[in-house]
């Protein structure tokens, strides 16, 4: 075992450990919690103990005694972290502000709205997080704005937010604004007047818009089930894809006038990647991204290697250790998953055949690339969604190439706005063509009947073995062994038969 795998083992057992102790948070009540506690200061200690006093015979204990740590620790975070207000069904008022919304397939607003008070059946709730649900007058609906709120009050079971508000009527507090997301409303707003100033198409402003800056209020809904069904839905959340463009163009603008100042260079690309971080929404594919970059960018200035999957496995535990929560985030899983399956199969799958003429080598790493991702995400797609995308490889392959021009061009006409409109115009032109290229290409190969297949049953079961059997053959890959290649056989035939009875 060489240092790169052994650090990759060393990293990925406190993840699984401190997954494992919120899983089982999920389901046990908080009634322990004051026991749980204890127990955890006292393996603490014996650890602390254990690892200023080290000996051979002991060193077993003490990992051991760390691992069950890690999985306490994950349990009382997420109980810390978890409510379990249980709001009433019934005729309600709110009081709070709005902090961002989109268009849904009904026409309808879906507004994140943070309630410092909502009164249900004369019972009384503060401080608690919902989503309510305009019908009518939708340009009237500010972010950042206080709103007082009249309608009919449901629990939500949809994520992570505690209610579900219609809302009839509402009433707008002038007195009063929530800084952080009126200052993001307001900076897309000038973005979307910006790009309007360009001469962008309407369509291709919302896309832009949810390229960009994840904001798909904009966005029409055919535009997003055209993707959805052809494979390349991945591109309008911002994920490691965009935030990998951002840090790319941010470093290479920051580090020309400041090449001899390192560590100022990587402060400020910190905050910029953190700024834009916070301006898209802090999902938990963006946070991952954006700690991934941190965490390059630090080994960078210190001139040390790294190994990216023990990046992943550091990032993904400082996610669910601050953010307990977001297991339960299928973007979280679905971003990690396809970071996973590239980090895993792309270079010993690339290497398979090597074409020497560039046109071709570049196709062939874009096919792989496409593959290994969609392959690593494929049983988490099946279990939630249960369809899958059929021609995803012809659709990422025309398609997501052009990301990059697109986002950095946008960028830049943005940029020469306020400077010179008709150099503004004439860099917009060829990314408005790009643009319509993506939609029609997403169009014509979700159009087709064979494009995606629906309706298929896929159990939590066959999903662990999916995920267990590509790790294994990873395993196999590069260390070979008649071990890792009788199991990684055993789990593929484990899941063949769970798939047929």
């Amino acid at each position: 075992m060489n240092y790169y795998q052994a650090t990759e083992r060393i990293s990925s057992l406190p993840v699984i450990c401190l997954i494992s102790g919120i899983t089982v948070g999920i389901v046990t009540p908080k009634e322990y919690d004051s026991y749980i506690t204890i127990c955890a200061f006292g393996l603490a200690l014996a650890n602390v103990i254990l690892w200023l006093r080290p000996r051979y015979r002991l060193q077993t204990l003490h990992r051991l005694l760390l691992m069950v740590n890690f999985a306490l620790f994950g349990l009382l975070s997420y109980h810390i972290n978890s409510t379990d207000i249980a709001v009433e069904r019934g005729d309600g008022e709110a009081y709070g502000y709005i902090d961002r919304y989109a268009r849904d397939n009904e026409e309808r607003t879906s507004a994140a709205f943070n309630a410092e008070r909502l009164r249900v059946n004369n019972k009384l709730y503060t401080d608690i997080e919902g989503t309510a649900y305009f019908s009518d007058e939708i340009d009237l609906v500010v972010p950042g704005e206080y709103y007082k709120i009249f309608g009919t009050v449901d629990r939500n079971s949809r994520d992570s937010t505690v209610f579900r508000f219609y809302v009839e009527r509402f009433e707008k507090d002038t007195t009063q604004l929530a800084t952080i997301p009126s200052a993001i409303y307001h900076l897309r707003e000038w973005t979307e007047t910006a790009l309007i100033k360009c001469g962008y198409d309407n369509e291709n402003i919302g896309l832009l818009l949810a390229l960009i800056l994840g904001d798909k209020s904009k966005l029409d809904y055919k535009i997003r089930q055209d993707f959805s069904d052809c494979g390349i839905v991945h591109i309008l959340a911002v994920s490691g894809l965009h935030v990998g463009i951002i840090y790319m163009f941010i470093s290479f603008i920051i580090k020309i006038p400041f090449r001899r100042k390192p560590v100022m260079a990587a402060l400020l690309i910190l905050l910029l990647l953190w700024a834009y971080a916070i301006i898209t929404g802090l999902a938990p594919s963006i946070v991952r991204a954006t700690l991934m970059m941190s965490i390059y960018e630090i080994v960078r200035l210190g001139k040390r290697k790294t190994n990216p999957l023990s990046t992943l496995y550091v990032t993904l535990f400082l996610i669910l250790a601050i953010w307990p929560e977001h297991i339960t985030s299928i973007g979280l899983w679905l971003s990690f998953a396809a970071v996973w399956g590239i980090l895993l199969f792309y270079r010993p799958v690339s290497q398979v055949y090597q074409f020497r003429f560039p046109p071709f080598r570049y196709i062939h790493n874009s096919l792989t690339l496409s593959l290994v991702a969609q392959t690593a995400t494929a049983p988490i797609i099946l279990l939630i969604f249960g369809t899958f995308p059929n021609l995803f490889l012809i659709s990422n392959l025309l398609t997501v190439p052009l990301i990059a021009p697109i986002i950095i061009g946008s960028i830049i006409a943005m940029i020469a706005t306020p400077i010179n409109i008709t150099a503004a115009e004439m860099i917009a032109a060829p990314v408005d063509d790009l643009l319509t290229f993506v939609r029609q290409c997403a169009h014509h190969i979700s159009s087709l009947d064979y494009s995606i297949t629906t309706d298929i049953k896929f159990s939590i079961t066959e999903c662990i073995l999916f995920l267990l059997s590509l790790y294994f053959l990873k395993q196999w890959l590069n260390e070979g062994g008649h071990r890792n290649a009788i199991i990684t056989t055993s789990l593929t035939l484990l899941l063949v038969i769970a798939g047929v009875y």
